[in-house]
């Protein structure tokens, strides 16, 4: 079995989206930059934010607890916390949460974009 990578940060924005690209471990050693990545992103307001995990290849307790915490965040004030990347290294741990039912992992970010109508206005 290989070792995870390390985790990398990409943010992307399109329009009013914000993408941020997630990949290797989301792991204890990656817990502190993602909490900051996540706070840099929420002060921004931005309306939708996509998170695509379609590059994680393993998810703690910890970071899971971390985009669950977002997600409810986004949700109370009103935005909305997307996430892409529908794979084994993320849902496993979901459905061990219990929150499959709860949250939405899209295929794809375009998928996710598509929830309602952003893909093309986020295009340019």
């Amino acid at each position: 079995m290989t070792e995870p990578e390390m985790c990398s940060f990409t943010v992307d924005r399109r329009g009013k989206v914000v993408v941020l690209r997630l990949g290797g471990a989301l792991d204890v050693a990656a817990f502190p930059e993602l909490r900051r990545r996540l706070a840099a992103i929420s002060v921004t307001k931005a309306p939708v934010v996509v998170l695509d995990l379609s590059g994680v290849d393993f998810l703690d307790s910890a970071c899971l607890g971390a985009l669950l915490r977002e997600y409810m965040a986004y949700r109370d004030t009103g935005r909305d916390l997307r996430f892409a990347g529908r794979h084994s290294a993320i849902m496993r741990p979901l459905a061990l949460m219990g929150v499959t039912a709860a949250i939405v992992v899209h295929d794809t970010v375009e998928d996710a974009l598509a929830q309602h109508g952003e893909a093309a206005s986020a295009s340019g």
